[in-house]
């Protein structure tokens, strides 16, 4: 499921978790979704469930991180990151306007501690406010351009956020922790698929309704992970790929048992994938089959743990 992330088109929300590759801008998958509400309240849930998981992973990948940083466990979202003829509705069902406001707030995560909650407005940060560092003119990268500074804000030190709640202004004290830059970020895409890059992992909305259980969105989202943090051990050409997937398959299930979640559960997303694909029977050269994934994972499913990150790796068929 690795395949090179070449580019995300322009950006519907600004950054997950403080990590800021743009999401797809066709806003008809989430849609489907919405029954009575604006598709951009049912996406917001999906970012959401998302960025539970990706706080989660990013905190059990720090072992074998080479470029940690802040972490806050923000989502933000910001109107000109919308296409021009949304933004009306999308205004109207989410309180939003150009100034950068908290979408999804991770649980357990610096920005929960501090009191944070979904619809906030950021005003400034430590006292500079956002519209002296950033200008005027808010465009369609705010989102990206406050995820990188908040991530130099100092790990493990009080920072002070100014912001907007209810009309009135108020301080907000956060503590930023360590988290692996490389996360997962929500792509709006009828298709099932997760891919990664070298930086970062790639969860598509497809993909993420055909899941049934946070425990196997933490599995899929650690093997593309996995694929990033290691990225030195890829193999190059087609024949290489099985080893490396086997390797991904691995590290993502203990990325995702480190995580805190149960890899019994989500391994069971491999029988349902291998039944979905229409000639799932056929062989392929760069992957296993659903169903000898779910083999293979099953038969170390009991004898993972958190002890050493990567030890896993040692037993790699």
């Amino acid at each position: 499921m690795a395949q090179t992330l070449t580019k995300f088109v322009r950006s519907i929300f600004a950054f997950l978790s403080l990590l800021s590759l743009p999401v797809s801008a066709s806003a008809g998958d989430a849609r489907s979704d919405a029954s009575d509400e604006h598709w951009s309240i049912v996406f917001r849930s999906y970012l959401q469930s998302v960025n539970e998981v990706d706080w989660k992973l990013s905190q059990a990948s720090l072992p074998m991180c080479s470029t940690p940083e802040a972490g806050h466990g923000l989502i933000l979202d910001s109107l000109p990151s919308y296409d021009r003829k949304e933004r009306e509705a999308v205004s109207k069902a989410l309180g939003l306007d150009a100034r950068p406001q908290v979408a999804a707030v991770a649980s357990d995560s610096p920005a929960s501690d501090a009191g944070l909650q979904p619809g906030d407005v950021i005003l400034a940060v430590n006292g500079d406010s956002l519209i002296s560092v950033m200008g005027t003119e808010w465009s369609e990268m705010v989102g990206e351009q406050i995820a990188e500074l908040l991530a130099r804000l100092p790990i493990d030190r009080e920072s002070n956020l100014t912001i907007e709640r209810d009309d009135r202004e108020m301080s907000i004290a956060i503590t930023p922790v360590a988290r692996c830059s490389a996360g997962t970020v929500l792509v709006i895409d009828k298709s099932v698929e997760a891919y990664s890059d070298s930086s970062n992992a790639a969860i598509t909305t497809g993909l993420l309704r055909f899941l049934e259980d946070p425990s196997e969105l933490a599995l899929i989202a650690g093997h593309e992970l996995a694929h990033v943090l290691l990225r030195d051990r890829h193999r190059q050409g087609r024949f290489g790929s099985k080893r490396k997937e086997d390797e991904a398959d691995l590290l993502g299930a203990q990325l995702a048992l480190c995580a805190g979640y149960d890899i019994r559960e989500g391994i069971d997303f491999w029988l349902r994938y291998h039944d979905r694909r229409a000639f799932s029977w056929l062989p392929s050269l760069s992957h296993r089959s659903g169903k000898s994934r779910y083999r293979k994972l099953t038969a170390i499913a009991d004898t993972l743990d958190c002890s050493q990150l990567g030890s896993v790796l040692t037993d790699a068929p």
